[in-house]
């Protein structure tokens, strides 16, 4: 399952393939993974926070009241239970 969740991640997060196969400094570039982990700027370091911005709704990491409504994380449930049934 762990496997299949690997190897199908790209499409659940609506990411390019490519950026899956890149070495993890070249990872640390990519716009795309730099924005789920809270980066607005390329000078941004990904944010220091007990959860990554991915998992609140609208990415606000400053309202604890949003963790785990992320839309994105329902595409991702749905998604996972698309795949497990086939």
């Amino acid at each position: 399952m762990l496997l299949r969740l690997r190897n199908e991640s790209p499409t659940i997060l609506s990411l390019p393939q490519e950026i899956f196969k890149l070495l993890s400094e070249e990872k640390k570039k990519s716009p795309e993974l730099r924005k789920l982990l809270g980066c607005k700027k390329a000078s941004d370091l990904p944010k220091k926070i007990r959860f990554p911005p991915i998992l609140y709704a609208n990415f606000d990491d400053t309202k604890l009241d949003g963790l785990f409504l992320n839309s994105l994380l329902f595409m991702v449930c749905l998604k996972l239970y698309l795949l497990w049934i086939q």
